[in-house]
């Protein structure tokens, strides 16, 4: 999910309606919102029409008819929502505002859509250079890393309310590490963007963002004479911690602390074992951990599942379908979003205070009348766990829920069976993954293209520009394995990264 999960998401504005908790700094919305003035963003030079590598294009088989169809709807979402004038789409339905991380969804929805052959390549070639041409433009916060919030429409920076913020409320890490690891596997797969995407992110400074091993983000807190001061804290989301970890991974970065790895604190569930927070000394106890699928899924879809991130995903599955076996109650546990109060609602497997299937919101507890079945997390297990009977059924509930014009539902209530009012890039783009991904033969989606030739290496060989770029050669985990890409199902030979200095090979795909 986006910076409104992990954080939370946003309420729609009203007018004079007090901020909603989430706001940094206490920032009050005005009486009346302006009617923003619509920019209109030039897209970047065409390299010529834009080829796939051959690891980008492998499918075993084609989309069945019923796949087809289900594609076709998720992608609705990406053109209901979008803003030909910008090239952006919104996080959210019901909101013009885009973050980082929901970005990174639409890029990821845009090679799914593509290679499902949903659009056409030359469709898929005018969005992306309108976007970039977009993403080139955006103020930094404080000259340094994207903001949190934009409006699609004027790439201005929001509060969590959707009022103008030129200072900005901070910035996010996990938000930074997925956009990366996005923008990575565009340029993996099209050699045409590399230099214009290298150029975007050169103009970043990584100096606060990646310390210590582990990866931060910026808030922005008022001081009692009413002074914005910006605090950097580490995050600890657990499963977006990881996720967003192999995003920096990618780029050169060392965050070992925060790459999946080490020891988990754990709690039982339904009689299985599963992970809460990362084991690791800390000052203060962590307030923000909700146990949710998304980033898992994730993770499982782009990265594949490697054996230390399976065994904490896997009890998570088996609790779920523990739970449905002993109350009849289905349950894929998820944020997901509404376009009514209260907006965001995490259906936990546990929550911060450790109860089981918990409901929440904005860090206050929900009846747990108001859980929902994510859709995404159906997809999404269905197509990492083919083979489980209870994934199975979790993806036949979720077939239907769409609207054909507007993409899939967030999901429905657990108890009532209704449809939750309310649509994200999120869930559309990790549907047309799930499906591109059962497609490839439940290969990750990710493709990591090393090439010393490329702007981002050349200037991490030669690091005088002082923005933080990591060290050369990269100083990677080890976990992090690149082999050389080969028709699905051949062996393949892997190499460390550690061991790449100047011998980078022109493709490597990722594997973990």
């Amino acid at each position: 999910m986006p910076t409104s999960a992990p954080a939370t998401a946003p309420a729609p504005v009203v007018a004079s309606a007090p901020a909603p908790p989430e706001s940094i700094g206490k920032i009050e919305q005005p009486e009346q919102l302006k009617q923003p003035v619509q920019l209109a963003v030039a897209p970047i030079l065409s390299g010529g029409k834009p080829k796939n590598s051959s690891v980008c294009e492998d499918l075993t088989r084609r989309p069945h008819l019923a796949e087809k169809r289900y594609a076709k709807a998720a992608w609705k979402y990406f053109e209901a929502n979008y803003d030909s004038s910008t090239g952006l789409v919104s996080d959210r339905s019901d909101m013009k505002v885009a973050t980082l991380w929901g970005m990174g969804d639409y890029i990821a929805a845009l090679q799914a859509a593509e290679s499902l052959d949903v659009i056409t390549i030359e469709e898929f070639d005018q969005r992306v250079r309108l976007f970039l041409g977009a993403i080139k433009r955006l103020p930094l916060h404080g000259g340094e890393l994207p903001h949190r919030n934009y409006d699609i429409r004027t790439l201005e920076s929001v509060d969590y309310g959707m009022n103008p913020s030129p200072e900005g409320i901070g910035w996010s890490g996990l938000d930074v590490g997925r956009f990366l690891l996005a923008l990575h596997n565009l340029k993996g797969c099209h050699k045409g963007y590399t230099e214009i995407i290298d150029e975007i992110v050169l103009d970043w400074s990584f100096l606060r963002v990646v310390r210590d091993g582990r990866i931060h983000s910026a808030f922005v807190e008022a001081d009692s004479n009413g002074r914005r001061l910006i605090r950097v804290k580490p995050d600890s989301r657990l499963g977006y911690e990881e996720y967003a970890a192999r995003g920096f991974q990618l780029w050169g970065f060392d965050v070992t602390e925060a790459a999946v790895g080490g020891d988990y604190k754990t709690a039982e569930l339904e009689g299985f074992q599963i992970p809460i927070e990362r084991d690791r000394p800390r000052k203060k106890p962590d307030t923000d951990q909700q146990i949710v699928s998304n980033p898992f899924m994730v993770y499982g879809l782009e990265l594949g599942l490697d054996p230390q991130m399976r065994r904490l995903v896997l009890p998570m599955l088996q609790a779920q379908q523990e739970r449905y076996n002993r109350e009849g109650v289905l349950t894929a546990a998820g944020t997901t979003l509404s376009t009514k109060a209260p907006y965001v609602i995490h259906s936990s497997l546990m929550d911060k205070d450790k109860k089981a299937w918990a409901a929440s919101s904005a860090n206050k507890a929900l009846e747990s009348e108001q859980r929902v079945i994510s859709s995404a997390a159906a997809f999404a297990y269905h197509a990492i766990f083919p083979d489980n009977d209870y994934a199975q059924e979790l993806y036949q509930s979720a077939l239907d829920l769409y609207n054909p014009v507007l993409g899939f539902y967030e999901g429905v209530n657990e108890q009532s069976g209704q449809s939750n009012p309310g649509f994200s890039g999120s869930t559309n783009s990790i549907v047309l993954q799930s499906i591109l991904y059962r497609l490839r033969d439940r290969q990750p989606l990710l493709v990591a293209d090393i090439s010393r030739s490329s702007p981002w290496w050349k200037a991490v060989a030669n690091e005088e520009i002082g923005t933080g770029l990591p060290p050369y050669p990269p100083n990677l985990n080890c976990s992090l394995l690149l082999i050389r890409p080969g028709p699905i199902g051949e062996p393949q030979t892997a190499l460390c990264p550690k061991t790449i200095t100047n011998n980078f090979s022109d493709k490597w795909k990722l594997s973990l």
